[in-house]
């Protein structure tokens, strides 16, 4: 088992507070720019851009299926 020592844990930190920080920063010029009202898909999208532009990797929203078991499809 690896042992942390100090210095990597405040390298982490660093490292998640400058991460933070640039989501929180592109999420805020979205805001700023777009203004609020919108639909949750254009957020997203402009959001993406600007999470890129700060060299971050990100992909958008996957869609998935659900089925309920439970429930049964009958034709009207």
């Amino acid at each position: 088992m690896k042992m942390l020592t100090d210095f990597t844990v405040a390298e982490s930190v660093e490292e998640a507070n400058a991460l933070t920080g640039k989501i929180i920063g592109a999420a805020i010029d979205v805001h700023r720019i777009l203004g609020p009202g919108l639909l949750e898909s254009a957020y997203e999208a402009c959001l993406i851009y600007e999470l890129r532009l700060r060299r971050l990797k990100v992909e958008p929203q996957k869609p998935f299926q659900y089925e309920n078991p439970s429930r049964r499809h009958s034709p009207i």
